[in-house]
């Protein structure tokens, strides 16, 4: 199977998906991707869509909200090493 992917920059230059940098950007991803997540049968391109936009906003959340001490990237409850207790 061959894929052949479009002029990314251009792709973008038109609107298309991107790297969030900063809250405003972010907050308008969540929109949409609260508007995808709500539809009953999504298309396979808006299923492609949803896991897209959700790894853009888990990056942005995660580099600028993580208050993880244990480096997943995500507050969340992670076994210690050492322990075996959790930590969140």
């Amino acid at each position: 199977m061959s894929t052949v992917l479009a002029n990314p920059a251009k792709m973008i230059a038109r609107g298309a998906p991107h790297v969030i940098h900063s809250d405003d950007e972010l907050d308008v991803y969540t929109d949409a991707l609260f508007r995808l997540t709500a539809l009953e049968n999504p298309s396979a391109s808006e299923v492609e869509a949803i896991e897209l936009l959700t790894l853009l906003v888990e990056r942005y959340e995660q580099a600028h909200y993580s208050h993880s001490t244990d480096g997943c990237g995500f507050t969340c409850e992670v076994p210690h090493r050492k322990t075996g207790s959790h930590a969140t």
